[in-house]
């Protein structure tokens, strides 16, 4: 198999990987009626960084979309090739009120090879549609798997 071949069933695998893992990944919310005080404080607060909003952060596209741009921006790392280094790299970031990424973060690593390739993708990702909380734009934070097979 030629380079360019081996390039592409590389980009397909891990294609299929996020779409799986994607798919098996559920984000669970539970709305509980929040008293006065509860509301007050959540909307002084805008550092807080929310684990469950109303609206879920969108990736521009999509779900599909976002899978798409990881199968097609992640480099596997040359050195982990030749040392046929795998494993599923777990980061956890901040989806800003803008929509910018930030506070990207290793909750789970594979190897320092992969988990810093995991975060360059994920430092590159154009901007998303913010998750909201009372129909107001907040932080939120998401948590993302990212899967290196060879």
């Amino acid at each position: 198999m030629d380079k360019k071949q081996s390039h592409l069933g590389i980009r397909l695998i891990l294609a299929s990987l996020f779409l799986f893992i994607g798919m098996t990944m559920s984000y669970a919310q539970t709305k509980s009626q929040p008293t006065k005080e509860m509301t007050a404080s959540s909307q002084d607060d805008p550092e807080k960084i929310y684990e469950s909003v109303d609206e879920s952060p969108i990736f521009p596209g999509g779900f599909k979309a976002l899978m798409k741009y990881l199968a097609n921006n992640i480099q596997y790392p040359k050195e982990a090739v030749k040392s046929k280094i795998q494993g599923k790299v777990i980061l956890q970031f901040v989806i800003e009120r803008d929509g910018t990424i930030g506070d990207i973060g290793v909750r789970q690593g594979a190897d320092p090879l992969l988990d810093a390739e995991a975060i360059r993708v994920v430092r590159s990702m154009p901007r998303w549609t913010p998750g909201k909380k009372d129909d107001k734009a907040v932080r939120c934070r998401f948590i993302l798997p990212v899967v290196f097979r060879l």
